[in-house]
């Protein structure tokens, strides 16, 4: 077993993740007035400083509203978001993988899977294929849904930057942390062999330079998940 170094979270992470929590959960409601710093200050023990640095890390997310003097005020995140309020509510525990917020994000990802599919068969070299070959195997020894995901992502990142393609390398990585939640519940609910089979049905297309068959599996996969037999969201 390979141990890594443990770190404990900030209390500005604290303050952040417990602000943030409620707010996702509901108990602050969308429009309410948080307390002032010096309230938050006193009432959780800490410093204005990390009240004034967690509020402005919440501004960053979406999730409230700092407005001149009123205060900070819970915004509607859902208009207001980012990538990083995406990353929090697929983070968070208590919410659910409903229909139609993993149906978006799976849409986005068909999207651009076909692009670089597209562009991978045309382009890839040896050194591309070995490189992406090495990942699969490690794909495929990995005996951990976690693990397992983390290197699904790993093997589309490497895909989408050989391609060529310059954009789609950058929204992948900015898709990340919510992508990998949604491999690790594929591989919990369908086993991890069936990520690897998919994967690696898709490689030997790439290998053969068979665009036609490639872009087919894609969507053959994404479409199962979206709304097949390897749906992922909460029923």
């Amino acid at each position: 077993m390979k141990l890594e170094q443990l770190t404990a979270p900030s209390l500005r992470d604290l303050f952040v993740k417990t602000i943030q929590d409620a707010i996702i959960s509901g108990e602050l409601k969308i429009g309410e007035v948080l307390p002032t710093e010096r309230e938050f200050a006193e009432q959780m023990n800490i410093s204005r400083s990390v009240v004034n640095s967690g509020l402005n890390e919440l501004q960053n997310r979406g999730f409230i509203e700092i407005k001149p003097r009123k205060g900070a005020v819970v915004a509607d995140y859902i208009y207001t978001g980012n990538i990083n309020t995406l990353t929090a509510l697929m983070e968070y525990k208590g919410i659910a993988f409903t229909k139609e917020s993993v149906r978006s994000i799976l849409e986005i990802r068909k999207f651009a899977e076909l692009m670089v599919v597209d562009r991978i068969c045309d382009t890839a070299t040896e050194e591309d294929l070995d490189v992406l070959g090495k990942l699969l195997g490690d794909m495929s020894a990995a005996t951990t849904p976690k693990e397992a995901a983390l290197i699904a992502f790993e093997f589309w990142h490497e895909l989408a930057y050989r391609s060529g393609d310059i954009i789609v390398p950058l929204g992948i990585q900015s898709f990340k942390a919510p992508v990998i939640t949604l491999w690790e519940r594929y591989c919990k609910k369908y086993g991890i062999s069936e990520m690897v089979e998919n994967n690696r049905q898709l490689f030997d297309y790439i290998a053969a330079r068979d665009v036609v068959s490639a872009r087919a599996c894609v969507i053959d996969y994404m479409d199962k998940s979206i709304e097949g037999d390897l749906e992922i969201y909460d029923t």
